[in-house]
């Protein structure tokens, strides 16, 4: 069974350490970010990383309340399920 992300979590990494630190919600998103950054980041002299940290932590946090979302919606329908048939 998948555990709970928490939200809090991504988002810290997402901005502490950028693309890295999405691999923890993310790895689609993670690896999307990686990419980008390493394009924008060397163009612009660093300066790339005021869009791309802020960017990095919104995705991770999203997407870490929605695999939660997901979870739970999961948990849910099982415990009904269940209950549907034992009444």
């Amino acid at each position: 069974m998948q555990q709970l992300r928490s939200v809090r979590l991504a988002v810290v990494l997402g901005l502490v350490f950028g693309p890295l630190g999405m691999f923890y919600s993310t790895i689609p998103g993670a690896i999307v970010m990686l990419v980008l950054s390493l394009i924008i980041v060397p163009m612009t002299m660093g300066f790339g990383l005021i869009v791309t940290l802020p960017a990095c932590a919104l995705w991770a946090g999203l997407s870490a309340r929605s695999h939660n979302k997901k979870l739970l919606a999961k948990q849910v329908e099982a415990e009904l399920t269940w209950v549907g048939r034992y009444t």
